[in-house]
């Protein structure tokens, strides 16, 4: 009966990746406030917890250690997340990320958690669970492309539900884009190998990726598709290939900075350029650990400038530079070494298989150049890493008899297991539900449900001060704002709150701090 029980769990670890897999495109809760964002950063730690229990029941826990070559790299990225949110300007934002962005500490310790996971749960199973991965991948892309092609009809047409920029309810049209360029890389690579069943769903998430109108995705998608038919050119006729495709993407980088193209989503590159250079100083401020994660909202419009008053900058729209401001350079460190350990890794990969990993890499290719112009968010970086464990997977089948070398599961194996479930209720299970009561308009539950979340403390003031309770409400207010809430109308709210009560000095000093946060805001 153990044996069975063992082998029933060693199957459904080798099913959980392609399950969380084909989750990231399409979870949702529509009778939540955020039911797109949040979503997604629940999954990313009931990923982790779930695997970390299923690697420990199913195989004993020792396969963690086949992704160990890179398990030191992973320590190190999740190290350099908790150093960041100790430094933090505002640790409790660190912790639990901003409202609608949730790239906290928890969040960047789980993505290399999951690799490691995914890593472990597919070693020793066969291709066809690594193909599963990536098929579910691209059938939950194509979902939400359909829905992104719906929203597009409907828009067009006055019908309900259009969006005049479909993102096919991943909450932003540029993660769409990103998912389905990653997605384009796997499909193209199936069709070189004359796989046609997958030409429908090519051309569903060829749609989507087009009604996105995210340029960085058009660009990804082309140089991994490019990248994945090159692997099948022969070695003689590669130059000739090589110098048509740098040809073809320069042309395309052209009509993209150029024309109507370049002032897409009213969103010039020029503006890139101007934040980025403002960001810079940012960074040689606080070089070493960085400002903390989530917390460029509450400390750029020191640095703005007047660039664009009235809006509030909480990313850098570049991931190396959102990183370095984040994690500073510890951080970027840490990160560099992962990845180029893990390039490394797969190239040296005594069972390399061009077939199965090929395209994988071409994934991650088109999400590396869309995150040159963007930034990390889990509903495309969680899908990042997990595709990167099930590639490390794949690059490194065990030989005969070394998968069925297992030990009992140790006992900081199932400590770490323990702790990511723990995390994961904490930490992604009671913010759902405080959402949830939140967008039913009930603020306190939310707050009591999850009172380190900004917003919900603000909901909860704004009501009370609706209600005539003035005390009461700036005093939430005034939590809100304490929490690290990076929008400067809070503490305006607060500092009206202030003087309707005849607190002429606390309401300065809350006007201070929004224009500290937004220089341009509106106050008294």
């Amino acid at each position: 009966m153990v044996g069975v029980q063992r082998l029933n769990l060693s199957r459904l670890g080798r099913l959980w990746p392609a399950a969380v897999a084909g989750l990231f495109p399409v979870i949702q809760v529509p009778f939540a406030e955020d039911g797109y964002i949040l979503p997604r950063a629940l999954l990313l730690l009931v990923a982790c917890a779930v695997g970390l229990s299923l690697s420990c029941t199913s195989t004993g826990g020792p396969r963690i250690w086949r992704a160990w070559p890179l398990g030191l790299p992973a320590v190190a990225v999740a190290g350099a997340a908790l150093l960041a949110m100790a430094f933090s300007v505002s640790p409790t934002t660190s912790l639990v990320g901003q409202y609608l962005r949730y790239e906290s500490a928890v969040v960047r310790v789980g993505y290399p958690v999951l690799f490691l996971v995914t890593a472990c749960l597919l070693w020793g199973g066969g291709a066809g669970d690594r193909r599963r991965v990536l098929s579910w991948f691209v059938v939950g892309c194509c979902v939400a492309s359909i829905e992104a092609l719906w929203e597009w009809i409907a828009f067009r047409y006055g019908l309900l539900g259009g969006i005049a920029r479909p993102d096919g309810n991943l909450g932003n049209a540029a993660l769409l884009g990103v998912l389905d360029a990653m997605a384009v890389a796997i499909l193209v690579g199936r069709l070189v190998r004359r796989e046609w069943r997958w030409s429908p769903v090519l051309l569903v998430v060829l749609g989507g990726l087009a009604a996105s109108t995210s340029r960085s995705a058009w660009l990804a998608a082309l140089l991994a598709g490019l990248v994945v038919a090159g692997l099948r050119v022969p070695r003689r006729r590669l130059p000739w290939a090589a110098a048509g495709a740098v040809l073809l993407v320069l042309l395309v980088v052209a009509g993209l900075a150029a024309g109507s193209l370049a002032t897409l989503n009213s969103d010039p590159y020029q503006l890139r350029l101007m934040l980025w250079e403002r960001v810079l100083p940012m960074i040689r401020e606080r070089s070493l650990f960085g400002w903390g994660e989530d917390t460029m909202g509450l400390v750029f419009g020191a640095y703005s400038h007047g660039f664009l008053p009235g809006v509030t900058f909480d990313r850098a729209h570049s991931q190396l530079l959102d990183l370095t401001v984040a994690e500073g350079l510890v951080g970027l460190a840490a990160s560099g070494w992962f990845w180029s350990a893990y390039a490394l890794g797969m190239l040296r990969g005594g069972r390399w298989r061009i077939e199965e990993c090929g395209a994988l890499l071409a994934a991650i290719l088109a999400y590396t150049v869309w995150a040159a112009v963007n930034f990390d968010w889990v509903p495309a970086t969680g899908p990042l890493w997990l595709l990167a464990g099930a590639g490390w997977a794949s690059a490194h089948e065990p030989g005969s008899g070394e998968a069925a070398a297992e030990r009992r599961p140790s006992l900081p194996v199932l400590a770490v297991a323990t702790a990511a479930l723990a995390a994961s209720v904490y930490f992604g299970i009671l913010p759902m539900l405080a959402d949830i009561a939140y967008h039913a308009g009930r603020p306190a539950q939310a707050v009591a449900l999850y009172p380190l979340q900004a917003r919900y403390h603000r909901a909860l003031g704004e009501q009370l001060v609706a209600a005539g309770r003035l005390s009461d409400g700036a005093a939430e207010l005034r939590r809100a704002g304490d929490l690290g809430d990076d929008n400067a109308a809070t503490w305006v709210e607060v500092g009206d709150a202030e003087r309707a009560l005849g607190n002429r000095k606390e309401a300065g000093a809350a006007y201070a701090r929004a224009r500290a946060i937004d220089p341009a805001i509106s106050t008294p």
